[in-house]
């Protein structure tokens, strides 16, 4: 089970070792539910772009629909004749703004978020088994260090 708040950082390559979590020591919890949806929100937000990502697919979808429901109303009113006066106008023009402005939020949270993942200079992938050579080999040198120092 990941931590609360989702993966942590490096740990998409990495895997575990079982263990058992102990039982609670003291007392009971004082996170209320609220603290623990905005934890839960905090997660979701700060380790990606996808909730960006969905906000662009989203303005996609109602500009998407804005135009076939334009479109629908033009059919209507050429081969029926009946139209109603500013309504189809006032939701086509509201939608499609709407739309394109999350469509534009997506795209700057998208650069938000390159910036964001630039700024944190992680590295890109974990090289385990070298750092674990290295620490070994270190501890290794520390050891014989400090017996020849005796």
């Amino acid at each position: 089970m990941p931590p609360r708040g989702g993966r942590g950082v490096g740990e998409a390559c990495r895997s575990g070792a079982a263990h058992s979590d102990a039982p609670r020591a003291h007392g009971v919890t004082t996170f209320s539910p609220g603290r623990l949806l905005g934890l839960s929100i905090e997660g979701l937000t700060s380790f990606s772009v996808a909730p960006l990502r969905f906000a662009s697919l989203l303005g996609l979808l109602l500009a998407t629909g804005a135009f076939l429901f334009g479109l629908s109303i033009l059919w209507e009113t050429w081969t029926t004749g009946k139209s109603v006066p500013g309504y189809p106008s006032l939701v086509v023009g509201l939608m499609t703004i709407g739309g394109v402005q999350l469509i534009m939020i997506g795209i700057v949270g998208e650069y938000i978020g390159k910036i964001l993942s630039e700024l944190k200079a992680r590295p890109i992938y974990f090289v385990a088994e070298h750092s674990e050579k290295r620490a070994g080999a270190q501890q290794d040198r520390s050891a014989a260090e400090r017996s020849a120092a005796e």
